[in-house]
């Protein structure tokens, strides 16, 4: 086999992921939700890892590989009623987003895997693209 059936092989197949941004919080009864500003986007993509960390509150972070780079959803959820539920695509600029400040969703939302190793090391152990720390360029 040669080098270029070689590397095609080992592409991602791309397809079209839909995830839920914004919040959702479900009422004492559980009958409705009280509060659900989410909406969906839309991406070309392929899922490559997934971490779930908690019980009965915690967060869910599901990788995307994307043909510029990668995507992270994080869903920081609650089952406890009354709580609110918050989904989000991680953003290149980190906490303090501008977005974040005038409740709007980033649009930088593609991350080079320095970046996801960094902040998401967990997800980045299990897509196999964790990269080491240079300590002596900081």
């Amino acid at each position: 086999m040669n080098e270029q059936n070689e590397s095609e092989k080992n592409e991602p197949e791309y397809e079209s992921i839909q995830v839920q941004v914004g919040t959702w919080q479900s009422t004492r009864n559980g009958a409705g939700t009280i509060q659900d500003t989410r909406r969906t986007v839309r991406f070309l993509g392929a899922e490559v890892a997934s971490t779930r960390q908690g019980d009965t509150r915690g967060t869910t972070a599901t990788l995307y590989e994307t043909p510029k780079g990668y995507r992270v959803h994080v869903e920081n959820w609650s089952r406890w009623q009354g709580e609110a539920t918050h989904e989000y695509l991680a953003c290149a600029h980190g906490e303090g987003c501008p977005a974040d400040e005038e409740g709007r969703m980033c649009r930088a939302t593609v991350l080079p895997a320095a970046q996801v190793s960094d902040r998401y090391p967990a997800l980045a152990g299990k897509a196999g693209i964790a990269e080491a720390v240079d300590l002596d360029t900081e």
